[in-house]
């Protein structure tokens, strides 16, 4: 069976995880096609098709969960975390590697930027993000990113360097209360002081320097 056919299969079927177990024990080695370049959009359409609940099916079959859309760029963690599924969000979490928790889809959005739209802090989808995340200057405003500390830091093996995590403002954690509340859409006051209250147990918090100062003058 070739790539579009199973695609295609799995596309007409009502019951599509039913379908992957079936080709499964008929013999088909499903991660053969983690080579394709559509199989982002096929490992998207069926998380997107079953709202994460047979994750572990994907995952077991072999499927490469971290491939992302070869249009929109966009992941099944994207997915995952854009539609508030937090039990598949977090299984999904503990399976990819760091890089992968970094990925952003074409028009920016990363698995940060809408955990934190929806103001995930309650559920613990945003900590064990966090908490999966490695140190690299991706996670860092685009003022400190250039920062000739942080550059030397780089350059000793203390942070991650570039390329190997992507580099846009999708990555970021570092903010100042403000920054955090612009990206946060949710007008659920419980949910909102739920991620406040994550940033500052994790000490992400970035006090400004006009503010820091006057803090002290007080």
């Amino acid at each position: 069976m070739n790539f579009s056919a199973l695609f295609a299969n799995i596309k007409k079927s009502e019951c599509p995880l039913s379908l992957l177990k079936s080709y499964v024990n008929d013999g088909v080695v499903l991660k053969d096609f983690n080579k394709c370049e559509e199989i982002g959009s096929l490992v998207c359409f069926l998380v997107s098709k079953t709202y994460g609940l047979g994750l572990k099916i994907l995952l077991d079959c072999g499927l490469d969960m971290s491939a992302s859309h070869h249009i929109t760029g966009d992941t099944p963690l994207i997915i995952l975390c854009n539609e508030g599924l937090c039990g598949a969000t977090k299984q999904l979490i503990d399976k990819l590697e760091p890089a992968s928790l970094f990925h952003s889809n074409v028009i920016g959005l990363t698995a940060i930027t809408q955990l934190l739209c929806r103001a995930h802090g309650a559920c613990n989808c945003l900590e064990s993000l966090l908490s999966h995340l490695c140190l690299c200057s991706a996670l860092l405003p685009v003022d400190l990113r250039m920062n000739s500390h942080i550059r030397s830091m780089s350059s000793m093996g203390l942070l991650h360097s570039e390329p190997l995590f992507e580099n846009d403002e999708g990555s970021q954690v570092l903010f100042t209360v403000d920054q955090l509340l612009g990206r946060i859409k949710s007008d659920n006051s419980e949910r909102i002081i739920s991620v406040l209250q994550l940033w500052i147990k994790a000490n992400l918090l970035r006090l400004t320097y006009s503010k820091f100062i006057t803090a002290l003058l007080k």
